[in-house]
């Protein structure tokens, strides 16, 4: 990618969910892919014990379930691709051809002299 800067992708996840963590893995392998789009993905690098946010989410689901739902809370990974997000589990291909398109649309023109 020469110098020009990293591109920088947040990702959240539910850590109570079975499926993030299978994101979490993947997103661990595709990395050097990504490496080459001038793309950082950065998935923590320890799982966190959950247990307990997850114990507090149950007392208190029943009370915001609606307004989750309302904002489009799913309990899948979501990677925020500038104001874009991308929710849920894709294939392997169709993850980097998502962010092979969000890099090459957020990068600058390389200019050719």
């Amino acid at each position: 990618m020469g110098s020009a800067p990293m591109l920088r992708a947040r990702v959240y996840y539910d850590f109570a969910s079975t499926l993030c963590y299978v994101a979490h893995r993947v997103f661990g392998e595709l990395e050097p892919r990504l490496a080459e789009l001038g793309v950082a993905v950065r998935p923590l690098p320890v799982w966190p014990d959950s247990r307990d946010a997850l114990a507090a989410a149950r007392a208190s689901l029943e009370r915001i379930a609606p307004e989750a739902s309302e904002q489009g809370v799913t309990g899948l990974p979501t990677v925020m691709l500038g104001a874009f997000p991308f929710p849920g589990m894709q294939s392997r291909e169709t993850t980097l051809l998502v962010f092979e398109r969000w890099a090459r649309k957020n990068r600058p023109p390389e200019l050719v002299g």
